[in-house]
């Protein structure tokens, strides 16, 4: 009887654990990722060495099959929530990503997503404002997009995205959304120095940017 047992279990220890195809291999665990990647087959990172190596092996096959299930094979939580978030830009799932708990790979998933779907509203969900500032910043200016600058939370790095974005695009009208008032007078006469048309700069709300303005046209006329 005990016999008996002992052969009724054996098969489903061998389906447990999927048989070392590296044994011989030089890079063992490099190797394993390899072999369980084109396999999708999480047991065969099982095989690898170092819980870290499993870690990046269960990663790597969760991005092959493109689910985030072979990701609870990772031990250490921080860990397994960046292979979640890794999956879930993949699979452009916002509402997983905002559910992450781990900060930081719950903010590298929104400024991710937030940069693949151009979502600037996703960025000031970031918890570390500068990170989620750059995000925002830099959709705005890699796609023009000004509404993106509104996502900015530091004033000043606000202030310069909607004046970098009112000279590129030429709105004079860009500027009025900047609140300090020094930066977006400069907002304005960068604009109006670029058309050329001195004439514009009474348009400018601070008298002292307005004889800026008329002096700088100046100077690029006769240059």
């Amino acid at each position: 009887m005990r016999f008996l047992l002992v052969m009724l279990i054996i098969p489903f220890v061998l389906v447990a654990c999927a048989k070392d195809p590296c044994v011989d291999a030089a890079d063992h665990d490099e190797c394993i990722v390899t072999a369980a990647v084109e396999a999708k087959d999480p047991r065969i990172c099982d095989n690898a060495g170092t819980e870290a190596m499993r870690t990046w092996c269960y990663t790597d096959v969760a991005a092959a099959q493109g689910t985030t299930k072979v990701c609870a094979n990772i031990k250490d939580e921080r860990s397994m929530d960046f292979c979640v978030a890794r999956i879930v830009v993949m699979n452009k799932d916002v509402p997983t990503c905002k559910a992450i708990a781990q900060p930081l790979a719950r903010d590298r998933c929104l400024v991710e997503l937030a940069e693949t779907l151009d979502q600037p509203s996703l960025c000031a969900e970031v918890s570390q404002q500068s990170y989620g500032d750059d995000c925002a910043n830099d959709i705005a200016r890699k796609k023009n997009l000004p509404e993106a600058c509104g996502y900015i939370r530091d004033v000043d790095t606000q202030g310069l995205c909607f004046m970098k974005l009112a000279s590129t695009l030429d709105d004079f009208e860009l500027c009025s959304k900047i609140t300090t008032l020094d930066v977006r007078a400069w907002c304005q006469v960068n604009v109006i120095v670029a058309r050329g048309d001195a004439s514009q700069c009474a348009k400018i709300f601070d008298s002292v940017s307005v004889t800026i303005c008329e002096d700088l046209v100046a100077k690029t006329i006769t240059t």
